[in-house]
């Protein structure tokens, strides 16, 4: 279960919620925080062609699903039903203990809007780096392309 702090918390507005919704979310993120979401989001895969050598990649879309579940604590979130042909807002519900399966039945505009916000908020902040032991690269192919991958990969 998630304790929380009300005083540690930001609310998220704006963008596509209507203008009573908000999200409620951590200001900071700590090293449990961290730890899980580097976690989450690592994969092993084969480097090369030496079977022996492997490599470990960060999918961004795992690292932007993971910061979500780790930061979001709480929300006023609805979806608009019709009831005998009159619209009616329906509250989304927000279960601590599903948070994965709440964060995944969101609409795709609030998701990537509260993906944009919450990176902003996390950025790290003027003078702080990477870990030394490890260097980032970043693979991007073209979106058109089938073959895409988006993918953080950490080199020793």
């Amino acid at each position: 279960m998630h304790e929380t702090n009300f005083t540690d918390l930001q609310s998220i507005t704006g963008g596509p919620m209507k203008p009573h919704e908000y999200v409620l979310v951590k200001r900071k993120l700590k090293a449990a925080d961290v730890r899980y979401i580097q976690n989450y989001s690592a994969k092993m895969r084969k480097a090369g062609d030496n079977p022996e050598e492997t490599e470990i990649i960060m999918t961004f879309g795992d690292v932007q699903f993971a910061t979500l579940c780790r930061s979001i604590r709480g929300w006023n979130l609805t979806e608009t039903i019709e009831i005998e042909g009159i619209p009616r807002e329906k509250p989304i519900p927000f279960i601590p203990e599903q948070i994965t399966q709440c964060i995944e039945e969101l609409d795709e505009d609030l998701y990537n809007y509260l993906v944009e916000q919450v990176g902003k908020l996390h950025q790290p902040k003027g003078g702080t780096e990477s870990p030394k032991s490890f260097k980032t690269a970043v693979i991007d192919s073209s979106e058109t392309s089938l073959d895409a991958e988006r993918v953080l990969r950490l080199r020793p």
